[in-house]
């Protein structure tokens, strides 16, 4: 039988509805943030579904009822209001190539002449008020979306490009000044990237927005709950099952769970990253698949600069992610906004928030690169950690020795150079 078409990689709404995708439906959180209007942040890791909302307010905006046909907000939902859209997208935006002021530039314009608006200067912030002026007092107010408002300066952030990042962040500030008195133009500005960091020093002017990054009514509004994956997926779990006959459905689920869920903003309610739970249902095999598909290198950098390997149940203070910016970046904070940490624990009375690793695809696989990358070495570590394990089992002890004295030949001498006899600790 033909299993139902996963959405792995799709984040055009009208792609998943015409051509018959699972959908779980999220579009109760859509108009939460579409019918009042307003402007918000709201920072998610990567491949959690960030565009695919974005896109969906888009196509909402457009009143393109016959998309949301049998969704929750089909029937709540005013579909003679139509608001004209500006939707920047800066994955798409060519800012490695021409730089980020002239793709910018580049993009107001293209969104001027599209609508009808003589671009009338080359200032970013003068240009971007025009768009937002001219546009609503024509088409009425307008619905702001941005899509991956930090990648300007995350794709800087390693220690040789970090000086770009600061000038693309003083770019982008420049940018967003235009909204400070936006207010009349605009029903709805939304905001969201993977970053907050970048947020904190880019909206000092826009003080009007709202941020949901960990707002409770927003903690499911991307990933997948074990009660969405059971009603959606029930097809693929069965199919996983004549794949893994060792299974009952009870273990098999548990260990789905074991390995792809756990993330949390509130420090209750878990969900699944849908990149690795999809990959994983299509094939049906446990291995990593949302971890494999990139880990900055500025991250691993910035870990070993600090000397920091282990962060488990590690203890934050409720504003933690408000107190950096780009040359001071806190350890955890970042782990945590890039998915590899998440919430475990809220305490009620101080707001102290436990964080932990949200699961066992990422615990592995993030201290198995960490060990890879401190040894400076082409073997698998992986490899070399299980057979030094059977070694022991087996009471192999001149193997054990074996593969103690070549991992320590391995190691460059320099490891850590700057912290006392931590090359052989």
């Amino acid at each position: 039988m033909e299993l139902p078409k996963l959405p792995i990689g799709i984040q055009h709404f009208h792609i998943l509805r015409r051509e018959n995708y699972v959908y779980i439906d999220k579009t109760e959180f859509v108009h939460k943030i579409a019918n009042h209007g307003g402007a918000y942040f709201l920072s998610r890791p990567r491949r959690f579904g960030k565009s695919l909302f974005v896109h969906t307010l888009a196509e909402l905006a457009a009143g393109k009822r016959e998309l949301f046909k049998d969704l929750w907000i089909e029937n709540n939902w005013d579909w003679s209001r139509k608001y004209p859209v500006l939707h920047f997208k800066f994955a798409s935006i060519s800012f490695r190539d021409m730089g980020l002021r002239q793709a910018l530039l580049n993009t107001l314009k293209k969104m001027c002449l599209s609508h009808g608006i003589t671009p009338e200067t080359d200032d970013l912030k003068d240009l971007f008020t025009q768009l937002l002026t001219d546009l609503s007092a024509r088409e009425g107010k307008i619905m702001l979306l941005i899509d991956e408002y930090d990648k300007p300066m995350t794709d800087y952030m390693e220690a040789k490009k970090i000086e770009i990042a600061l000038e693309n962040q003083d770019i982008m500030r420049n940018f967003y000044g235009a909204l400070k008195d936006a207010g009349d133009c605009l029903h709805l500005t939304f905001i969201t990237g993977v970053s907050k960091f970048a947020k904190v020093s880019l909206f000092s002017e826009v003080n009007h927005l709202e941020d949901l990054t960990l707002d409770n009514r927003f903690a499911t509004a991307f990933g997948y709950t074990q009660t969405e994956v059971e009603a959606h997926f029930e097809p693929h779990i069965q199919y996983g099952l004549t794949e893994n006959p060792e299974f009952t459905r009870e273990t098999y689920l548990e260990k789905i769970k074991l390995w792809y869920n756990g993330y949390s903003w509130d420090g209750k309610t878990s969900v699944y990253n849908p990149f690795g739970l999809l990959n994983f249902l299509k094939k049906a095999q446990f291995m990593n698949y949302w971890f494999s598909t990139g880990t900055p290198l500025f991250l691993t950098q910035l870990l070993l600069n600090k000397g920091q390997a282990e962060f488990e149940d590690c203890m934050v203070s409720p504003n933690f992610l408000d107190q950096y910016n780009l040359n001071t970046i806190q350890s955890s904070a970042l782990l945590f906004q890039t998915g590899y940490l998440t919430v475990k624990h809220i305490n009620k009375e101080s707001g102290a928030m436990t964080l932990n690793f949200p699961n066992l695809e990422v615990r592995e696989s993030f201290y198995q690169f960490i060990i890879s990358y401190l040894g400076q070495q082409e073997t698998d570590s992986k490899m070399t950690v299980t057979e030094l394990k059977n070694a022991f089992y087996t009471d192999n002890l001149d193997e054990v020795f074996a593969i103690l004295c070549e991992m320590f030949e391995a190691l460059p001498y320099d490891v850590y150079k700057a912290s006392n006899e931590a090359l052989y600790h």
